[in-house]
């Protein structure tokens, strides 16, 4: 029995990309942050759920 050698070019990544992820929300009024206590400290008001993003 013969056995045929091949070599096969692999190109090699790695395992694990550096990435900028931001779980900021901020004020679609403004663009600014938002504070955990749900406030917007450049508008001066309360922020509900529907006015981030």
């Amino acid at each position: 029995m013969v056995y045929a050698q091949f070599q096969i070019p692999v190109k090699l990544f790695a395992a694990t990309e550096d990435k900028e992820l931001s779980l900021r929300q901020t004020h679609r009024t403004c663009g600014y942050n938002i504070s955990h206590l749900k406030f917007c400290n450049t508008c001066n008001s309360a922020v509900e759920s529907q006015s981030y993003g």
